[in-house]
């Protein structure tokens, strides 16, 4: 018996290959919206599609849908894109990625994992290198939706600038 693995395909702990990863981008416009905290504007600008948090915010929240998702995904990992200014200063984010289930008396919400490495003391790019949730290894079902809870502290003259989310799955 012949078996053809694809490029991205990869053995599992079970010894069955796992389907190719899918990486879902997604805007950071599509759908966001400020959090409890203030902090937050969301494609305020004329022509953008970004997320701002402004200097000295303190834990600002944000949340971000995550579409595109279809019943059987395995969600993997998650990471942020965007940049910060620092100008010599600290900002610290927070990328947790949470999972809504729906119940007859109400909905459950709860944490998959979080990631809060991104302390930043220079203008820096955000991408996986510095804010990745990884090691989720959840299956989408039927009555589950799933989003990004984004945590930001910013010092004075310091600002966050987010572009997307990418969502990494097992299709």
């Amino acid at each position: 018996m012949a078996v053809t693995v694809a490029k991205n395909d990869t053995l599992n702990n079970r010894g069955i290959y796992d389907q190719s990863l899918r990486h879902i981008l997604i805007p950071v416009g599509a759908g966001s919206k400020a959090g409890a905290t203030a902090g937050w504007t969301v494609a305020a600008g004329a022509n953008t599609n970004l997320a701002t948090c402004a200097a000295g915010s303190t834990d600002a929240t944000l949340v971000i849908p995550i579409h595109g998702l279809q019943i059987g995904d395995v969600i993997r990992r998650a990471s942020l894109v965007g940049q910060v200014e620092s100008a010599g200063n600290t900002a610290v984010l927070t990328l947790d990625i949470r999972k809504q289930t729906a119940a007859a008396a109400d909905h459950s919400d709860a944490s998959l994992g979080t990631d809060g490495s991104g302390n930043f003391t220079a203008d820096g790019v955000i991408s996986s290198a510095n804010v990745e949730v990884t090691g989720l290894n959840e299956v989408v079902e039927e009555g589950e939706s799933f989003y990004a809870l984004v945590t930001a502290t910013t010092a004075a003259s310091t600002d966050i600038v987010l572009t997307g989310l990418i969502v990494t799955v097992n299709s």
